[in-house]
C-alpha cells in the first residue's frame, strides 16, 4: 500500500477517508485532512493495515559425484501477521508573498510476528531417505520517526530553497527455532539514523526574443550533505537442558557497524532557443565509507563526476523528439550491506555485504513522442551501462548450505527499445500498453571464471478501461515478463492478472471498489541453478490471489475548473 498525502490548494477544509476488506481478515484503512487559509495551511495523514498472509517455497536439489546420486529437496511454509500504523503531518506558513516555511513530520510503528515450518529431505542413489523438520517463531517491532524543515524564498529574480531532514529507526526482534530435540533463540537489534540538507539556488542569467524567436539561458546550483549509519547487535542462543538455560554461541554472534559521508555539489544550465530546449550539468560526489564486522574494518572513500545533458526538439505542442544523457549513482540498502543472516532455514542463507560499494551507471536516451486526439505514441531507443553493478550470487557447499549474497558484478549493459501506447478508441475504452525488448550483458568473473552471461529479453504491461457510465468504471491489467538468464542460473517467466470495478456515487463525493487480484494465480518466482555441481529448482509462491471490497469518502470545496461561467444579461432598447 502507498498512501500520497497531496497538499490541497483549495481554501478552506477537504478531508478523506477510505477501507478496504479482504478474506482472513486482511483489512487496510486511512483518513487524511486539510485546512488552508491565507498564509497558512495544514494536514495530515492516518493509515492502518493489518492482514496474515502465507508463501511457500520449494527446493529441489541434486549433485552427482563419482556416479553417486544425491538429492536434496527443502519445503518451506511461512505464515505472516504484520499490523502496522502510519501518521504524518505537515504545516506550512508563508511569511511573506515569494516566502513560505514548511514543517513535515512522521511516525510508524509495525508488530511483526511470524512462523515458518520447514521439512528436510536427502535421497542417496534412491535406496534411503533422511527427513527432519525445522519450526521457526519470530516477533517483533518496528518503528521509526521523521521530521524536515524547509524554507523557499524569492529574491528580485533569484529563487532560494534548503531543507534539514532527520530520521530514526529501530527494528528489535526475537526468534526461536526447534529441531528435534533441540531448541534454539536468536535475538537482532538493528538501529538506524540518516541526516540530509541540502540547498538550492536557481537564477536567469539571459533572456530576450528576436524575429519572434524566445531565448534564455537558466542557472541551478547546490550542495548537499547525506550522513548515514546503521548497527546491529546479533546474539545466538543454544539451549542446554544440563543448565537448564540459553548459552550464548559466541562463535556465532555477531555486531555490525555501517556509516557512510556523503558531500555533493551540482551545476546545471538550463537553455532555450524557439523550440529547441536543453540542459548542460555536472555533479561532484565525495563519499566516506566505513564498516566493522567480526572485526574486520572495510574502508572506501570515493570521488565521482556525474556529467548529465539533454536537448529537445518541439516540432509542435504535441510533437516532440530528444536526447539525453546522464550518469547516475544507485546506494545499497541496509538489506543489502548486512553480512548477519537469520538461522531460520538450516540449509540456506541470504547474507548482504558490508564491503558492497555505489553502483554507477552511464545511461543514454533517445525519444520521440507523438499526440493525436485518439493515440498518444512514445519511443524510446536505450542504452546503460552499470559499473560494480550490485546484484545477488548464489552459491553451494558440498553439504547442500545455499547462500546468496549480495556482491559488485564487473559491469552490467543493456540496451534496447521501449515503446508507450495511450488509446482512446471510444468513450467508454481507453488502452494503455507498453512494451519493453532489451539484450542485456552481465560480466561476474570478478567472483569466479565463467561467470558471464548475455541474453535477450523483454517485458509486456496492458491496461483496459472500461467506462460503462459517468460514475462506473472497469479495469483489467495484465504484465509478462520473459524469460532472464543470471550468472548462475535462469529466472522463468512472470505474469499476471488483474480485476477492479469502481462507481461513485453520492454525488461523486462516495465511492467503492472490488478488486481482484492475480486472477489466474499465476504470480510467483521461479529460478533454476546450476553452481558448484549442483542443480537446483527454486520455487516461491506468495498469496497474490486476493478480493478486495472497498469505500472511500471524502469532503471539502470541489475545484473550480467546471464551473460554469455566469450568463450576461443582455440589454434591450427601448
Amino acid at each position: 500500500i502507498n498512501i500520497v498525502l497531496k497538499k490541497e490548494q483549495k481554501k478552506g477544509v477537504n478531508g478523506s477517508g477510505s477501507i478496504s476488506y479482504a478474506w482472513n481478515n486482511k483489512l487496510n484503512a486511512s483518513l487524511s485532512g486539510n485546512y488552508r487559509a491565507k498564509k497558512w495551511g495544514f494536514n495530515a495523514s492516518y493509515s492502518f493495515r493489518n492482514g496474515g498472509y502465507w508463501s511457500n517455497s520449494l527446493t529441489e536439489a541434486l549433485t552427482v559425484v563419482n556416479d553417486s546420486s544425491t538429492w536434496f529437496d527443502t519445503y518451506s511454509r511461512k505464515n505472516k501477521k504484520n499490523p502496522a500504523h502510519l501518521g504524518k503531518i505537515a504545516f506550512n506558513y508563508n511569511l511573506k508573498k515569494h516566502t513560505s516555511i514548511t514543517l513535515e513530520g512522521s511516525g510508524s510503528h509495525m508488530f511483526k510476528e511470524q512462523d515458518q515450518n520447514s521439512v528436510y529431505a536427502w535421497n542417496y542413489n534412491n535406496e534411503s531417505l533422511d527427513t527432519f523438520e525445522r519450526a521457526a517463531n519470530i516477533e517483533g517491532n518496528r518503528s521509526s520517526l521523521y521530521g524536515q524543515v524547509g524554507i523557499t524564498s524569492k529574491i528580485k529574480k533569484v529563487k532560494l530553497s534548503a531543507f534539514s531532514r532527520y530520521q530514526l529507526g529501530n527494528d528489535p526482534n526475537e526468534s526461536f527455532f526447534s529441531e528435534n530435540s533441540s531448541l534454539q533463540r536468536q535475538v537482532r537489534d538493528l538501529k538506524n539514523d540518516q541526516w540530509v540538507s541540502q540547498i538550492d539556488f536557481e537564477m536567469p542569467l539571459f533572456s530576450d526574443e528576436k524575429d519572434s524567436v524566445k531565448r534564455s539561458l537558466n542557472m541551478e546550483s547546490g550542495v548537499k550533505i547525506n550522513l548515514r549509519n546503521f548497527s546491529e547487535d546479533f546474539s545466538f542462543y543454544e539451549f542446554s537442558q544440563s543448565s537448564d538455560a540459553f548459552l550464548k554461541d559466541i562463535e556465532i554472534s555477531n555486531n555490525l557497524d555501517y556509516g557512510d559521508q556523503v558531500y555533493a555539489g551540482y551545476y546545471l544550465l538550463n537553455f532555450s532557443k524557439g523550440k529547441v530546449a536543453g540542459s548542460l550539468g555536472l555533479r561532484l560526489e565525495y563519499t566516506d565509507i566505513s564498516s566493522k564486522v567480526s572485526g574486520n574494518t572495510f574502508e572506501k572513500k570515493m570521488f565521482n563526476l556525474f556529467p548529465s545533458f539533454s536537448l529537445v526538439k518541439n516540432y509542435s505542442a504535441l510533437r516532440s523528439f530528444s536526447f539525453s544523457y546522464s550518469k547516475r549513482i544507485k546506494r545499497p540498502t541496509g538489506r543489502q550491506l548486512n553480512p548477519i543472516a537469520s538461522l531460520s532455514n538450516r540449509f540456506s542463507a541470504f547474507v548482504g555485504n558490508s564491503e558492497l560499494i555505489p553502483e554507477r551507471s552511464h545511461l543514454a536516451e533517445l525519444a520521440f513522442t507523438n499526440i493525436t486526439s485518439k493515440v498518444t505514441f512514445s519511443g524510446t531507443i536505450f542504452y546503460q551501462y552499470r559499473d560494480d553493478r550490485m546484484g545477488r550470487l548464489s552459491y553451494t557447499d558440498s553439504l547442500g548450505f545455499s547462500t546468496i549474497k549480495w556482491i559488485n558484478f564487473n559491469y552490467h549493459q543493456t540496451s534496447g527499445l521501449e515503446f508507450f501506447f495511450n488509446f482512446k478508441l471510444k468513450k467508454w475504452l481507453k488502452i494503455n500498453t507498453s512494451a519493453t525488448f532489451y539484450r542485456t550483458w552481465v560480466d561476474g568473473e570478478n567472483f569466479q571464471d565463467g561467470y558471464v552471461v548475455n541474453y535477450n529479453g523483454f517485458d509486456l504491461k496492458t491496461n483496459f478501461k472500461f467506462v460503462a457510465s459517468k460514475k462506473t468504471s472497469f479495469t483489467l491489467t495484465g504484465d509478462y515478463n520473459s524469460k532472464r538468464i543470471a550468472v548462475v542460473g535462469v529466472v522463468l517467466p512472470r505474469y499476471g492478472a488483474d480485476l477492479s470495478l469502481k462507481h461513485k456515487f453520492l454525488n461523486n463525493n462516495a465511492y467503492c471498489t472490488i478488486r481482484y487480484t492475480d486472477v489466474f494465480s499465476t504470480r510467483g518466482f521461479w529460478i533454476d541453478v546450476a553452481v558448484d555441481n549442483w542443480f537446483r529448482a527454486v520455487s516461491y509462491k506468495y498469496e497474490s490471489q486476493i478480493l478486495w471490497f472497498g469505500l472511500g469518502y471524502s469532503i471539502g470545496k470541489k475545484s473550480s475548473g467546471n464551473k460554469k461561467r455566469p450568463k450576461r444579461k443582455r440589454k434591450t432598447k427601448k
